[in-house]
């Protein structure tokens, strides 16, 4: 709701081919995937775009098919979106396939951040770390049980080399204040003001920006939400999806 509002307000008439948009993201996300670069956001964006045109289209499907990567097709084949109906369950399947065959921290910080019952995210993260609990930081331990459990959380504790995706999840979450009180946000604004102008991917500085909106929105900076709008709607990158 928050997006739509804003998109509403700031947005001007733009004409775009949204075929063509959507075909273009889904190869990019795609090939990330195939060659192991962003892969983390890339699943999550390519995850978002097949399900927010679940039975609209088969151009995100037809893409996915012809991937080089065997788990790629089968995680989406396993959980092929048939109808409107069934793609929200379809989307949480799909991610935790992915984050439990590749042990993506960051992608178990995004499902431990839904808002589920808590025996589902109580049984997945135990499943996550029978299989790869040897691989995480104490740090990253802490991090996913505060996540989980709905507790405060500091930017500082948030390892810069997945801190945006991370961050995202967090900040969309419904449970955001529970993570971050006013302080906090901030803090955040002030951590990623710094941060927009780090050479960062095109993938990666469209989420950064997508942060720093919320983060702008929840300590009620309107003026710098106009002051970055212009780069949020020049992003080709993130998902043509229900969360835009």
């Amino acid at each position: 709701m928050l997006l739509i509002f804003l998109f509403t307000f700031f947005l001007p008439q733009q004409t775009i081919d949204p075929y063509e948009s959507i075909s273009d993201q889904a190869y990019t996300y795609v090939q990330n995937i195939e060659s192991d670069t962003e892969s983390e956001l890339s699943f999550w964006g390519l995850n978002e775009l097949y399900s927010s045109n679940c039975s609209i289209n088969k151009i995100v499907s037809r893409i996915i098919s012809q991937s080089s990567s065997v788990k790629l097709r089968k995680i989406f084949l396993d959980n092929e979106c048939s109808s409107i109906e069934n793609k929200d369950s379809l989307k949480i399947e799909r991610l935790k396939t992915y984050t439990l065959e590749t042990g993506s921290f960051a992608n178990l910080i995004n499902y431990l951040s839904l808002s589920l019952p808590q025996k589902d995210l109580d049984d997945f993260h135990t499943k996550f770390n029978d299989r790869w609990l040897r691989n995480l930081s104490s740090n990253e331990i802490d991090l996913l049980n505060a996540v989980k459990n709905k507790e405060s959380i500091s930017i500082d504790e948030i390892d810069s080399g997945y801190r945006v995706f991370v961050l995202y999840s967090l900040l969309f979450s419904e449970n955001v204040y529970s993570y971050f009180d006013s302080e906090e946000f901030s803090l955040i604004l002030t951590e990623l003001n710094i941060e927009k102008d780090s050479n960062y991917s095109e993938l990666k500085k469209s989420f950064l920006y997508f942060n720093l909106l919320k983060a702008a929105y929840d300590t009620n900076r309107y003026q710098f939400i106009t002051d970055i709008f212009d780069k949020i709607i020049d992003s080709n990158l993130y998902p043509h999806s229900e969360k835009k």
